[in-house]
């Protein structure tokens, strides 16, 4: 069960919701997805321990607002009535404990900030059809890690199309990221393959395959889903 001490208490009316601090960063007028999961990650490393990985995850939305969390262990009783995952959920894994994350959209909007991105990312080879391979910099902790991650599909799909925008991540599955540490050195490779694309014009939905190689060897291959639009179609055979 949550440890209540080390969590500030949730503003909520829903028993067991903790609030994420987050905030809409820079010209940003969401809540990166990467803040909700690296806040959860701290709650879940403070109560169940480090040795956790970020295993899955799903949003369902995009918010401006403030956003709350409800953890449990799988083996825990049901979520509280009222809880209902508005922003998506996510699941946290070790070799003892699965650990189970849905996230809320709260009714305050998000503060705002302005913290400057210490990742920056290079492409290497490729950069056409959602493919490639980039190296990257500064990505020493687990939200360095997401954020660059997301960047570098991101970077890629702005290619797809001129008028690329919207362009959000929407989940990850068969990833075994750990949320106690980033990548030791002070560069990595990481390489997209475009798998799936999914069209209803203007809307589209990608497939993404992710290599992450950092600190002398390779992370098994993963898997990340985006969302963009584009009203004059995709570059992609």
């Amino acid at each position: 069960m949550i440890k209540r001490g080390c969590i500030r208490p949730a503003a909520s009316k829903i028993e067991g919701l903790l609030p994420l601090d987050v905030f809409l960063n820079g010209k940003r007028n969401y809540v990166q997805g990467s803040q909700i999961l690296a806040r959860t990650a701290e709650l879940a490393q403070a109560n169940f321990g480090p040795t956790l990985n970020l295993t899955e995850f799903t949003f369902k939305n995009i918010t401006i607002n403030l956003v709350g969390v409800w953890l449990a262990e799988d083996s825990a009783a049901n979520e509280p009535q009222g809880i209902a995952p508005t922003v998506g959920d996510a699941l946290f894994q070790s070799d003892r404990t699965s650990i189970r994350a849905k996230f809320v959209e709260l009714p305050a909007t998000a503060p705002k900030a302005d913290v400057p991105e210490t990742v920056t990312l290079k492409l290497e080879s490729g950069g056409a059809g959602g493919n490639g391979r980039l190296r990257f910099y500064g990505a020493l902790s687990f939200e360095d890690a997401l954020r660059m991650i997301v960047q570098a599909v991101k970077k890629l799909h702005e290619a797809l199309a001129q008028d690329a925008q919207d362009i959000w991540l929407t989940g990850m599955r068969a990833a075994k990221i750990p949320i106690d540490k980033g990548f030791p050195d002070t560069d990595g490779e990481i390489e997209v393959e475009l798998v799936r694309l999914m069209r209803s014009p203007p809307q589209y939905q990608t497939l993404n395959k992710v290599t992450i190689t950092g600190g002398g060897s390779a992370m098994a291959p993963f898997f990340v889903t985006f969302a963009l639009r584009s009203d004059r179609g995709l570059d992609v055979d």
